[in-house]
């Protein structure tokens, strides 16, 4: 017989600094999103192969970098991971050889308690216990009445004031800064 586990919120906050990503911290839950090309990457190219997908999303902004002078920026538009692959919106400018670096925005990932996730890492104890408030709706009266859709929440960090302080001291800021508030659960 399975038990039903508690569901835990956590919370994932992408920065906008995917061309030059700042210094990940596990203990605050600042992670970077950078992989390596496991094949050359011609020019013209709108597909290029990696070692690792996990790390990347759909419709977002990565930088490919080789050194100062051969990087570019694109966007993924899909990803394979039997092929291992990321599809690109832009054909791609330059060559790039095999180990080159790309690197998404880095993120924070955190969460009420200690999860298990194949895919990625998360540092607990960061959000307060029941710390995701209710979300409001929304609807759009204006055409007809739209379905509603999720509105705002709020999110109630641990040690507030240590936590801001040492995001100021990193210059990191979270106004205009995308999150997403995920939900887990499962059984065992």
């Amino acid at each position: 017989m399975s038990a039903t586990l508690p569901t835990i919120y956590g919370v994932k906050i992408y920065l906008r600094d995917f061309q030059q990503p700042v210094t990940a911290n596990a203990t605050l839950g600042l992670f970077n999103r950078i992989a390596t090309l496991s094949q050359q990457l011609n020019s013209n190219s709108t597909m290029l192969k990696t070692f690792n997908v996990a790390p990347f999303e759909v419709n977002e902004a990565i930088q490919i970098y080789k050194d100062v002078n051969t990087q570019e920026t694109n966007i993924i538009t899909g990803i394979s991971p039997t092929m291992n692959a990321l599809f690109l919106l832009h054909t791609s400018t330059n060559l790039y050889p095999a180990n080159t670096t790309i690197q998404a925005a880095s993120v924070f990932r955190v969460c009420q308690n200690d999860i298990v996730n194949p895919n990625e890492a998360w540092k607990s104890g960061v959000l307060m216990q029941n710390g995701i408030g209710n979300f409001s709706r929304k609807i759009d009266l204006k055409r007809m009445g739209n379905i509603s859709t999720p509105g705002d929440c709020t999110v109630q960090f641990n040690n507030t004031n240590k936590f801001y302080q040492e995001m100021k001291n990193r210059g990191i800021y979270f106004n205009g800064l995308v999150a997403k508030i995920i939900k887990f659960t499962g059984k065992h």
